[in-house]
């Protein structure tokens, strides 16, 4: 048994199991760039994994360049909304940069508040340059690319012989979610499709492991019949709403707190706690952000109320 969970802000990875995963063991593999294993690190993360190949000869240092650099932005394209000069300069500067930056710098190198304002993504699909939306970037870059990369690694080949001896496997990732949960009733084909959720690297790992996406020798990318069909449904914008709990935990995780700790205070208490962790606020009383986290919950309440009385 496979399941995918979400790493952060979606409550505990038990919390995201749905009925028939629920009391199982699994093996816990963190697929993210946070994994201390260097071997599962650099061989799963996207902000590792490569060097990948893309078309015509490039080639990109990372899978996760390769991605994020097809993306085209207003300033890069001429008057027809073509890719100009400035574009294929930026991408093959940055598909050619080695080593690990800030990770902000990796997944939005056009910069955060850019993210949205991407045009298309550039790709040469079928021998032919096209201009790929949201979804048609996932089918046609995003998941051939990282399957052709990840199973040359021996971070997958471990993946293979945990799943061939029978170990139910935890794939945990940012931007994963359990396919299964009732929250979603999802199948692999609606977590492609679907434009209102991010679908991570981990959904390729769990095709790849399902026998839902094949790689041969030559590095051809093969599909299960009516994976990447079109789907017969819609999909509704309220799956990207926050359930009570994960509300929760994202307001304990802005104040400092544990989520027990956030959960006893009241409405005024946990607006007191947003307010102070901000960065300018934190810097006001003397703390960086980092040592303000670590500060007992108490401790924390008595700045605040010796900063209120002065």
């Amino acid at each position: 048994m496979i399941r995918i969970v979400g790493k952060r802000g979606k409550g505990s990875f038990e919390s995201q199991l749905d009925e028939a995963a629920k009391g199982k063991e699994f093996v816990r593999i963190d697929c993210t760039s946070g994994n201390p294993d260097p071997v599962m690190r650099e061989g799963l993360s996207p902000f590792y994994l490569g060097p990948v190949e893309c078309y015509d000869g490039l080639v990109s240092q990372t899978f996760e360049r390769a991605w994020q650099c097809a993306k085209v932005y207003p300033w890069m394209a001429d008057a027809d909304e073509n890719p100009g000069e400035g574009y294929f300069a930026w991408r093959d500067m940055m598909w050619a940069k080695k080593g690990f930056e800030r990770k902000i710098d990796i997944r939005f190198p056009a910069g955060k508040g850019n993210a949205r304002k991407c045009l298309y993504a550039w790709w040469k699909v079928d021998g032919t340059f096209r201009k790929l939306g949201y979804i048609d970037g996932r089918k046609h870059i995003y998941l051939p690319l990282y399957a052709k990369a990840v199973v040359k690694t021996e971070a997958f080949r471990r993946l293979v012989e945990l799943r061939d001896s029978g170990k139910n496997l935890m794939l945990i990732d940012f931007d994963g979610y359990n396919i299964h949960h009732p929250r979603y009733n999802f199948t692999y084909n609606d977590a492609i499709h679907c434009k209102w959720l991010k679908m991570g690297h981990c959904f390729v790992l769990a095709m790849l492991l399902e026998g839902l996406i094949n790689v041969d020798e030559k590095g051809v990318v093969t599909y299960a019949d009516g994976l990447m069909d079109d789907p017969q449904r819609t999909y509704s914008k309220d799956l990207r709403k926050l359930t009570d709990e994960e509300k929760l935990i994202r307001g304990a995780r802005a104040g400092g707190v544990t989520l027990e700790e956030w959960t006893a205070l009241s409405p005024s208490d946990r607006t007191l706690l947003r307010v102070a962790a901000r960065k300018k606020n934190v810097y006001a009383r003397g703390f960086t952000r980092a040592a303000w986290m670590r500060l007992p919950m108490a401790e924390k309440f008595a700045v605040i109320r010796e900063a209120n009385r002065k």
